[in-house]
């Protein structure tokens, strides 16, 4: 998701090395705005034990997902960052600076989103918000998934990103 920034960005100052770019439940190109009191509380939860932790995610997943697929995002949460690189992560949530907004990215993009997201990243909000700043835009909105495409609907994900990559629509 947050990284899809740095994706933008990269197609933007290597329009001539990068023939398509794929975005995955992307977020809104401006970054969210957040304030420094929810930045402190993004912080907290990435410093957090596990039960602060899990709560976040159901706040954020709601039910749609078992408990056991929560307790496994957590699991991979804690193995694969340390909470200090989690809670630096959070900057992005209010920080601008990529992807240049004065700068178009020329080549073929493909969002995927997961109707299931969070509004400002579903189809409709990214359409609006990455627009402008992506003229060869596609979205495929994936109705029964959410910020989780690649854990939630695997084989489905692959053939979207497959296809946009071989030039398929």
């Amino acid at each position: 998701s947050m990284s899809t920034l740095v994706a933008l960005h990269l197609a933007q100052v290597n329009p001539g090395r990068i023939a398509r770019t794929v975005l995955v439940t992307p977020p809104p190109p401006t970054g969210f705005g957040a304030d420094d009191a929810t930045l402190e509380s993004l912080r907290a939860i990435a410093r957090g034990d596990d039960q602060l932790r899990l709560g976040a995610l159901r706040a954020s997943q709601g039910t749609r997902l078992s408990v056991g697929w929560l307790k496994y995002k957590l699991a991979r949460w804690r193995s694969c960052a340390s909470p200090e690189a989690v809670a630096a992560y959070a900057e992005m949530f209010a920080r601008r600076g990529l992807p240049d907004p004065h700068s178009t990215v020329e080549v073929p993009v493909m969002a995927v989103t997961g109707e299931q997201d969070a509004e400002p990243m579903r189809s409709a909000a990214v359409t609006q918000f990455h627009g402008p700043l992506c003229p060869n835009l596609t979205v495929k909105a994936i109705v029964d998934s959410g910020h989780y495409p690649m854990q939630e609907t695997p084989p489905l994900l692959v053939a979207v990103v497959e296809r946009f990559l071989a030039g398929e629509s």
